[in-house]
């Protein structure tokens, strides 16, 4: 795959069209950033497996480029593979809620926990990863501490709205960040994919 540096790419290795195994890659300027890494149920007796993960060797190829895992909210479907897969990413930052986090490491032991490289969301605050400056946006869903992330570059903005749904009102209570939900809201800023 010819990859130019400056091109802004999405590349979806699960989740995309389907229930589960939530995993999407965004590259620029030589940096990714994978948001989520989740697994999915079998639905089937047909498959031999309990559950399945996204095929993650692209990006083990890339590594070294790899700036951050971002992990959205702590359903199974965007969480579920990273006890399994992380160890091919040691020492790469994972960006998350406190919920979130403390949901991740009880998945795993107590030798892997201490490897988790994890840093916690703040609300209301741009930060940079990689060469993207990324925010994130509270959302409702069916668990604690769900976001969307917003990544900005340049003149791009891109909203990946998760979980699953277009939820952009806020949850009861003052909201975190509403200057983050009128830009989200702006067609002529943002992408939503």
């Amino acid at each position: 795959m010819n990859i130019k540096n400056d091109n802004l790419y999405f590349l979806p290795l699960g989740g995309s069209g389907e229930i589960g195994m939530n995993c999407n890659l965004y590259h620029y300027k030589g940096k990714w950033i994978m948001i989520d890494l989740g697994v999915m149920f079998s639905n089937s007796d047909l498959e031999p497996y309990d559950i399945l993960m996204p095929d993650i060797d692209f990006i083990i190829k890339r590594k070294n480029n790899l700036s951050a895992i971002i992990l959205t909210h702590a359903h199974e479907d965007h969480i579920g593979a990273v006890p399994y897969l992380y160890s091919e990413f040691a020492d790469t930052p994972i960006y998350t809620t406190s919920f979130t986090a403390s949901v991740l490491k009880r998945k795993f032991d107590s030798d892997d926990k201490n490897k988790l490289n994890l840093k916690l969301f703040e609300y209301n605050k741009n930060f940079n990863i990689g060469s993207f400056s990324v925010q994130i946006c509270s959302l409702t869903h069916s668990i604690p501490e769900p976001n969307a992330i917003i990544l900005n570059k340049c003149d791009i903005c891109v909203c990946i709205v998760r979980p699953n749904a277009l939820i952009l009102y806020f949850p009861i209570g003052t909201p975190k960040n509403p200057v983050t939900a009128i830009r989200v809201n702006n067609a002529d800023t943002c992408l939503s994919l």
